[in-house]
Formats: structure tokens, sequence, C-alpha cells
């Protein structure tokens, strides 16, 4: 039995490294404790299949068993302040180390986000104590944030294996693991120390870190509270870990949006921006509001799908002026979504969504693949003839294609479907849409309507 004390921490995460234990009966339990040497949480079980666990406050207890029979080798046990193997997350500390599959394999198109901030400083050091990243294309990657206008300043540092230090002048860092698409290696733990005072105490950062596959960000909220709203910004990443190497995009779904200027006649408004990791950088991927024109207030109508994201995580980032009579007024509200949707489906029998309605939604939002092919059959009972109108469309078009052709026909040759010549009618009841890519530049997808020709 071991205790560890770790003064003024509000976790320790303990990572088990390497373990030559019989797994079915020899194994390392982990549980919080206070000051008299009590309990205060439910004991973890470390083991070569459960290797990480966290505890809440500055003491814990780490007791390793054996049973009365075969005995193994025995193991290495790493403990740190913040949070270990989590894909991104928030870290308010003075110093501390941030640990992500150390001794472990990570995988293809990985994106972690986490927000680092030590509020009473001006200095953050950062020391990559260990990687085992494929040296060419993964690594970590630092950005700071204007606190002048709330945006992502264009000051990307890189840490890996020949560049491993460095030093950031600022109180609050945005720090993204990023993997490429192939040769994965393993993790990291990447040592901060903070120093200074804080050039700017006004500022307020309110921070938070999502990792449910979905959900909706508002503002006010309890991921966004009310507060001092001119000295605020508010930060929020969402990075959720990768199970496999074929992610999922993110599709973003707009809700609802007020943004008001300081003034009349003025350009200065609150100011959402959103931004996803690429692998030289974070990148503005949309920002509200978009105004040429300065109005007094700027509304942002609902609309769905109205921002997909290539992978498993993005950063939004609000900037507010100071309003009155604001308090529990929602002034924007957009819903995020990782998991697999309807209209990622290529192809199947469709019927029409009434008895002379239906349409085709396929990626309309993010990007189809090279190669893809994938057949409808549509199906609008007694209908002598079928129009087919294409509402929206993405695709490469001197490449990739969309046809329509009846069931009924054998004469007829399919109708291609472009921006510019979007509708067609051809026999019924039955038809056939066909949409296929060929082997390079992807578009976006499509949506299209079918009815009854009347």
């Amino acid at each position: 039995m071991w205790t560890v004390i770790v003064p003024d921490a509000g976790m320790i995460s303990f990572q088990l490294v390497t373990s030559g234990f019989e797994d079915c009966c020899d194994y390392i339990t982990v549980n919080s404790i206070d000051q008299d040497g009590v309990s205060t949480g439910t004991p973890s079980k470390l083991n070569s299949l459960n290797r990480t666990a966290t505890v809440s406050g500055s003491r814990a207890r780490v007791v390793f068993s054996s049973d009365s029979s075969i005995t193994g080798n025995g193991f290495t046990l790493r403990f740190v302040i913040g949070h270990l193997a989590e894909c991104g997350g928030v870290i308010r500390a003075d110093r501390g180390v941030i640990s992500y599959k150390t001794g472990l394999r990570y995988l293809d198109n990985e994106r972690c986000v986490w927000t680092l901030h030590s509020p009473n400083s001006s200095i953050i050091n950062l020391n990559l104590l260990e990687d085992g990243f494929e040296s060419c294309c993964d690594y970590l990657l630092v950005n700071t944030i204007d606190p002048e206008t709330g945006r992502i300043r264009n000051d990307t540092r890189k840490i890996k294996g020949d560049n491993k230090t460095h030093t950031i002048e600022d109180s609050l860092i945005v720090i993204v693991f990023v993997s490429d698409h192939s040769n994965t290696g393993n993790g990291f733990s990447l040592e901060f120390s903070s120093s200074g005072e804080n050039p700017d105490p006004e500022i307020n950062y309110i921070v938070n870190h999502l990792s449910e596959p979905n959900g909706t960000i508002e503002y006010p909220s309890s991921v966004w509270s009310e507060g001092r709203e001119s000295n605020n910004i508010y930060v929020v990443g969402f990075s959720k870990r990768v199970q496999n190497s074929q992610t999922l995009p993110t599709v973003l779904d707009w809700k609802h949006g007020v943004f008001q200027s300081s003034t009349t006649g003025s350009c200065e408004y609150d100011s959402l921006i959103l931004y996803e990791p690429f692998l030289d950088g974070l990148k503005e991927r949309a920002q509200f509001p978009n105004q040429t024109d300065c109005q007094r207030v700027v509304t942002v109508l609902p609309e769905n799908e109205f921002l997909a994201f290539n992978h498993h995580s993005f950063l939004a980032i609000f900037k507010p002026l100071s309003h009155e009579n604001s308090v529990n007024v929602t002034r924007f509200s957009f819903s995020y979504d990782n998991q697999p949707r309807a209209d990622s489906i290529c192809g199947g029998i469709l019927k029409p969504l009434d008895a002379k309605f239906g349409q085709i939604a396929y990626k309309k939002a993010r990007k189809y693949s090279n190669n893809e092919h994938c057949t409808w059959t549509v199906q609008v009972p007694q209908a002598e003839r079928l129009l087919f109108s294409l509402i929206q469309t993405g695709l490469e078009e001197c490449c990739d294609s969309i046809s329509v052709s009846s069931h009924n026909s054998r004469t007829d040759s399919p109708f291609r479907l472009t921006s510019v010549n979007r509708t067609v009618s051809v026999e019924g009841p039955r038809a056939t849409v066909t949409f296929t890519s060929d082997t390079s530049v992807a578009g976006f997808g499509f949506l299209l309507r079918y009815q009854k020709d009347t």
C-alpha cells in the first residue's frame, strides 16, 4: 500500500505504464482519501485491460494485491496532476503534466483539444517529456487568443521530437494533438509551468470542454454563463476520443442568433468564431455575424447543417459586448452532432414523405468520398410521371454526377442533373437515381426532391 500526496491538486490521474500481472486475480486499486486516511471515493481497479484512473482531491491510496496462486512480474504506475488518456479537456493550474496515451498506440486522424489556463501568470513554459510520434506527421500544435478581438492568433507553435520546449507569453493557450491519416505511434507527456503576473487581469476567460457526441451550445447557459460581459472571453472546445480511424464529420445546425454592435453604424459586434484543427493549425471556418453593412442588430436565421467539420473536434470563441437587460435572454444557439446521420446512407428504396412528395438528402453539408456509387429506387404510387428537382448541390461537376432514369422506359438514356440543368420529368411511378464520384477531388453532397408531375 502506498499513499500519494500532491499538494494543492484538485485531482490526481494514474496510468499503469507496464505490468506483468496475472490478469484474472492480481491488480492495483486506487481511491481518494482524506487527511485522516479515510476513503472518500469508490476504488478503481487497474490491470492490463483498464490502465487509467482519476481520483478527486490531493491524496490517494494505491494498493497492489496478488492472490494465493500464480505470480507474475511487477509494475510501473505513473501519477500526475490532470487528466490521463482523455482526448482534450480544460486544465486550470500553474504547473503539471498533460499525458495522453503514453506507452499506448494512438489512431490515425486524431484531433484532441486542450485549453490550458494559468490565470495569474504571464508566461507558460512547455516541455515535451515523452513522445512516440510518427516523426514526420504527428505532433502538438499550440496557439494563443487575442483578448482584444477574441480571435486565434496566427502564432502556431509545433511541438515534436526535435522541437520539445516552448515559452509562450500568455495566461491561456490552446493545445491540439494532431495525427495524420497514416502510420501511428505512441502518445505523449507534456510538462507545463507558469510564472509572472498576468498583464491583463481584467480579462476573464470562461473555458469549457465537451466530449459527448452531440449537444447544444447556447449563450447564456451552463456552458457559457452570464458574467462581466465586456471583459469575458468564452471558449469551448469539442473533441471526442477516436474509436477507429474512419472518423465521422461533426455537423452543426444553427438554431438562433442575435448579435449587436456597440453603437449605431458601428461594425464592432458581439462575435462568435468557429475554428477547426488542421495539420498546420486552427483554421477559421465561420464567423457570426458576417456583415459588410454595419447594422445595429443582426439576426442570424435558423439553418440546418450550416457547417461540417471533417473530424471530431472544433473550437468556439465568443466575445460579447456589454448590453443592458440581457440576463436570461438567449443570444444564440447551435447544436453539434458527431453521430451517423440518415443522409450518410448510400442508396436504398425510398417512398414519398407524403402521398406526393419525397427527397434524397445525401451528405449535403459535408464532403463525399472518391469512388462512391450510390443507387436509390424512388416510388410514388399511381404517379404517371415523376418530377425531380435538384435543390442543392456541391458536386465536382466535371466528373461527379447525379443521374435519373425511369424504371419503365427502356429507350430513354439516364438524364444527368447539374447546377444548370436542375429538373427532369421521367415516366413513373418508379425511377432510379444514381450518384457517382470519380477518383479525385471530392465535393459536397446534394438535396434532390421528387414529386408527382402534374
